[in-house]
């Protein structure tokens, strides 16, 4: 969650008192269960992907950011495809990755429209299927 408002608009504040998170219970059996493709490998391959465990079903507070900027995003978007490539190396759909929703709220004057060749909100525009991402765009009209 992108918003300038994050911190003195309530309707945040009520989001944030939501429990809207739920587990996604079929990645983390694969992850544990994982002993490599049809028992052929006696070890596991190492895993560098490390599942969040949110309490009480409620989105943490360092989701929500007041400020956009292009470094937050990218480390973001790395993450999740950390997991994406994950599951395809071993033969798995990135359907199995947590989904994400990214919620972009109020960011009209910022740097999210700039016109860099590698913006990465333009990036991630045309390719969030890739990483198992939805969008949210909200601006006041």
């Amino acid at each position: 969650m992108f918003s300038p408002t994050v911190a003195s608009d309530e309707k945040w504040d009520w989001v944030k008192s939501q429990k809207l998170l739920a587990d996604n219970l079929p990645l983390k059996k694969w992850l544990k269960n994982r002993t490599g493709e049809d028992n052929t490998v006696v070890e596991a391959a190492p895993m560098d992907v490390e599942l969040d465990e949110y309490e009480g079903g409620q989105i943490p507070e360092d989701c929500f950011y007041s400020e956009y900027d292009e470094e937050t995003l990218q480390e973001i978007m790395a993450e999740q495809m950390k997991l994406v490539t994950l599951l395809k190396a071993h033969g798995k759909s990135k359907h199995l990755a947590n989904r994400i929703l990214i919620i972009f709220d109020d960011l009209v004057g910022s740097s999210l429209f700039s016109g860099k060749k590698n913006n990465p909100f333009k990036m991630l525009n045309t390719n969030h299927r890739h990483y198992s991402a939805s969008l949210l765009m909200v601006s006041q009209a």
